[in-house]
Order: C-alpha cells, then sequence, then structure tokens
C-alpha cells in the first residue's frame, strides 16, 4: 500500500507473450502495451467520481 490516504502505490503488469509471436514484433507489443488507453489514464491522475446507485430510502413516518 501506497502513503496516506490508502492507495495503490503501484501497479506491475506482466504481458504473456503467445506462441508464434515473432521476436521481431516484441518491441512493437510493448510499445503498444505502454501507450494504451488504460497505461495512459492510470500514468496521468485522473479524476475519479464516486455515484451511489440505488441508496436505500430511509423514512421518517416510522
Amino acid at each position: 500500500m501506497g502513503a496516506k490516504p490508502a492507495r495503490v502505490a503501484g501497479i506491475d503488469v506482466r504481458l504473456i507473450v503467445p506462441e508464434g509471436v515473432p521476436v521481431e514484433r516484441l518491441d512493437a507489443l510493448l510499445a503498444v502495451a505502454t501507450d494504451c488507453t488504460v497505461h495512459n489514464t492510470l500514468a496521468s491522475e485522473p479524476e475519479v467520481s464516486i455515484t451511489l446507485v440505488n441508496p436505500p430510502v430511509v423514512r421518517s413516518d416510522r
């Protein structure tokens, strides 16, 4: 865990390269992975919003 407030300090991603991928394509595979939408989003401290969906209704007539 990271510093306070509690957070994830880092993410390690391991790509499992399927059989048959030519060695000369490995650099391209790594380039695509490091420039994917998820990687770019996590690297830029995205804004996070949290919404309660269907919260319980508190009735005051009891």
